[in-house]
């Protein structure tokens, strides 16, 4: 089903629909910083973002005249449409690998906070370990729970703060390579050739003069996808351990995954 194109009036949101697919479209100024970024150069162009409801998804901007902009933000759209799928499973990766770096960062600083207690702190101030444990499940924090002293009862406990973080980092790498595999399945057959498409940021119109963006699209879909495959590929030798549990033959899992026969044999031991 075609992506709807929605026209944005001057000054409006480009949120325009609380739920599903579309295109927010505007027609109007492109800008470039020059001088350092102390000033801006423009010219006219329009902007089209692909929106999911309120995320958006990806973004492009193209200098040319109002009587072309319409045949452009429709090649655009066509381009990008078949890969939608996968831009939607994407759309929460960078969150969550920014969330791995804070959950190590805050179980090291918790734990030199916990160390340096004095036993004062301000009301309503945001303590060490809070996102953490906002974050981690129960059995993550009982995984991270640690005896202390004897061990005749009562035992006391201690909450070892590096560890939590560590279980929460490596619960969201897996995670997104999850999504990342899922991804890889979604992945359309159409070329990946959206020339124009950016990855954010999304909320600054302006890039240096003669300088190629480089958080293209298509950079960062390929950057997941690899990632994808990868991870796929680290599971055949589990997998094809399990078939052979199962009794099937060789020529069985060749003809079942396609893995060539060394693999299998090498995968075997």
């Amino acid at each position: 089903m075609p992506l709807d194109i929605l026209t944005l009036e001057p000054g409006s949101s480009r949120v325009l629909r609380d739920t599903g697919t579309y295109v927010a479209s505007s027609w109007g100024w492109v800008s470039w910083q020059v001088q350092g970024g102390t000033a801006s150069w423009r010219e006219r162009g329009g902007h089209l973002w692909l929106m999911n409801g309120r995320t958006t998804l990806a973004y492009a901007e193209y200098s040319c005249k109002r009587d072309a902009w319409e045949e452009i933000s429709e090649s655009a759209v066509r381009d990008i449409e078949p890969w939608v799928r996968v831009l939607r499973v994407l759309a929460p990766l960078e969150e969550k690998e920014k969330a791995v770096q804070t959950a190590l960062w805050d179980g090291n600083a918790a734990q030199e906070a916990a160390l340096s207690w004095t036993g004062w702190e301000d009301e309503g101030e945001t303590q060490s370990g809070d996102w953490l444990m906002a974050t981690a499940t129960p059995e993550e924090v009982q995984q991270a729970t640690v005896a202390e002293g004897p061990g005749l009862p009562p035992v006391s406990t201690r909450l070892d703060w590096p560890r939590l973080g560590t279980i929460v980092a490596d619960r969201l790498r897996y995670e997104i390579s999850q999504s990342q595999g899922v991804a890889m399945m979604a992945r359309p057959t159409a070329p990946l050739d959206l020339i124009g498409w950016e990855h954010g940021p999304f909320d600054t119109m302006l890039r240096e003069e003669n300088t190629p963006r480089q958080r293209t699209l298509q950079r960062y879909i390929i950057r997941h996808l690899l990632r994808g495959w990868a991870a796929a590929c680290d599971q055949r030798g589990p997998l094809i351990e399990i078939a052979q549990a199962a009794r099937l033959s060789k020529s069985e899992i060749q003809r079942l995954s396609g893995v060539a026969r060394t693999t299998i044999r090498r995968s075997a031991g």
